[in-house]
């Protein structure tokens, strides 16, 4: 079995004020969660992005915790998942005072060529899928949602192989109106892949990312000697209304 992780909350002082075993107890075989995204409400919940694994198997999961214990868990693309392997980020759009929606991306190992990424939009006291996007080649990107509750996410695009070329990259912009669907505002294409390249918002409402160079999925370690030119060519946009 494998070992769960554990979410401690510390505070400021050093003190542990609580920690808790992470494991899914609403499976038959209790299987391990690990969190590797975390975003604190202003209700004090704190709503953790990350995976679910057995026997050696991974799925994209999102879950709540308040004052040390689990108040839900959210698995999006099933259990087991055979679309993404963990959730990719988690944002949450909060307006009087109050969480009104969490946002979660789902992606995959990042040799995979495939469909898999996704972007969710889950109900903060239970976890219910509100509105959901899926398709597209390669994982999606940490979501950021801005205060008018625009939401804004990269997709992957397909790294090159052989004589395939690649694809590249979108980010988009999207809001909620209510019903199962993302209604879109806008969507660029970048020069490149958009590997877990996370947009952020600036001041007056500009966005900005990073594209980051294609790989061969079969590459992953290149080495160059001294002087030589990778031929990576990343850029960074800055987007204006």
């Amino acid at each position: 079995m494998e070992k769960p992780g554990r979410l401690v909350a510390i505070d400021i002082a050093g003190s542990v004020r609580w920690e808790v075993e992470l494991r899914n107890q609403n499976r038959p075989l209790k299987p391990a969660l690990y969190a590797q995204h975390l975003a604190v409400g202003l209700d004090g919940r704190v709503y953790c992005g990350g995976c679910q694994i057995q026997f050696g198997g991974s799925s994209p999961a999102v879950f709540a915790v308040a004052d040390g214990k689990i108040s839900w868990i959210a698995e999006p693309q099933g259990y087991p998942s055979k679309r993404g392997q963990f959730c990719g980020g988690v944002a949450l759009y909060e307006r009087d005072g109050a969480v009104r929606e969490v946002y979660a991306s789902t992606t995959h190992l990042r040799i995979t060529n495939g469909e898999g990424g996704g972007l969710y939009a889950l109900d903060p006291g239970t976890g219910r899928t509100l509105a959901e996007f899926t398709g597209g080649i390669g994982g999606m990107t940490a979501p950021v949602v801005d205060a008018a509750g625009t939401v804004y996410v990269g997709i992957r695009g397909k790294h090159p192989f052989g004589r395939t070329p690649a694809v590249n990259g979108r980010v988009f912009a999207w809001t909620r109106g209510g019903g199962s669907k993302f209604r879109p505002v806008w969507e660029f294409d970048a020069d490149g892949q958009l590997d877990w390249a996370a947009p952020a918002i600036g001041a007056k409402g500009s966005l900005y990312f990073g594209s980051t160079a294609p790989v061969s999925p079969i590459l992953q370690v290149q080495f160059f000697k001294r002087g030589e030119d990778p031929k990576a060519s990343p850029k960074f946009y800055g987007i204006f209304e």
